[in-house]
This record gives structure tokens, C-alpha cells and sequence, in this order.
């Protein structure tokens, strides 16, 4: 539904961000309402595993985006196997999962492609030595069952 850029945002604060469209030539008042209910739902989250939204509107030409957090890390599969990790690490990262899942469940929202291809693993703040992850839900479809 959605392509998804890196982008460098000006105003009213200077970032990377990751800049969320509707893909050329798919923009049907289906989609484009799909794409408005995923910001609203993104708009709703605020768990330190899920992608942070920052704005979103619609451009001159009717062009809906999404600017997000900008999420640098790696699949879960390729991070577990480069990292060889023994199975307790491997479930203490899928307790993660399931912490931020449970938190978008309980503001009605089910991501509709959850997959380890859409689970990024990322470096934690130096004052924690463990890895966290980010549920990249700004790269695939979300619902809002409200």
C-alpha cells in the first residue's frame, strides 16, 4: 500500500525521518482511506518498541504521508542468527514483541503482516546493555478495530 523513504525533515525540527506515501498509481479512495485509518491508529501508539509517528498530512496534490521515526536496525531472524543467540535470549526478545503487540491490542489495533521481516532489532541506550527491538508497523498495514 505504502513505500517508505528516508527523508531529511527541515522544519520545525532538523531530523532523518522516515517519510511514509501512498505507492504511484494506487491512490484509490480505498487505499487513501486505508492509509488515513493506519496514521490515525500509529497516532494511538506510544510503546518505546513501536515506530514513533511525528506527522502526517496530505500534500497540494492529495498526496497522503506519514513522517515517522526513523528505525535503523535489523530483521529479528538475521539479528538472532548473526548474533547466534541461545534460545532464553531468543524468547526474552519475543516477550518484547509480544509487550508492544498486547499494547497495540488494547487500543484496537491488530497489525494485519506481522512477520520477522517486520521486526526490527536495534541497539538499546548505552545504559542498557541489552538489545531492543522496534515492530516496524509504519512499513506494512495496520487496522483499527474501534
Amino acid at each position: 500500500m505504502g513505500e517508505v523513504w528516508m527523508a531529511d525533515q527541515e522544519e520545525p525540527i532538523k531530523r532523518r525521518v522516515a517519510l511514509k506515501i501512498v505507492k504511484v498509481g494506487t491512490r484509490t479512495k480505498q487505499i487513501v482511506a486505508r492509509f488515513e485509518a493506519e496514521r490515525q491508529a500509529l497516532a494511538l501508539m506510544n510503546h518505546s518498541s513501536i515506530g514513533k509517528i511525528f506527522d502526517g498530512g496530505t500534500t497540494g496534490d492529495g498526496q497522503p504521508f506519514l513522517i515517522m521515526e526513523l528505525v535503523k536496525g535489523v530483521p529479528l531472524t538475521r539479528h538472532c542468527d548473526e548474533h547466534k543467540l541461545r534460545l532464553q535470549d531468543r524468547l526474552q526478545l519475543f516477550v518484547q514483541i509480544c509487550n508492544a503487540v498486547q499494547h497495540a491490542h488494547q487500543k484496537g489495533i491488530i497489525h494485519r503482516d506481522l512477520k520477522p521481516s517486520n521486526i526490527l532489532v536495534i541497539e538499546a541506550k548505552p545504559k542498557h546493555s541489552q538489545k531492543s527491538l522496534t515492530l516496524v508497523w509504519q512499513r506494512h498495514s495496520v487496522t483499527n478495530r474501534n
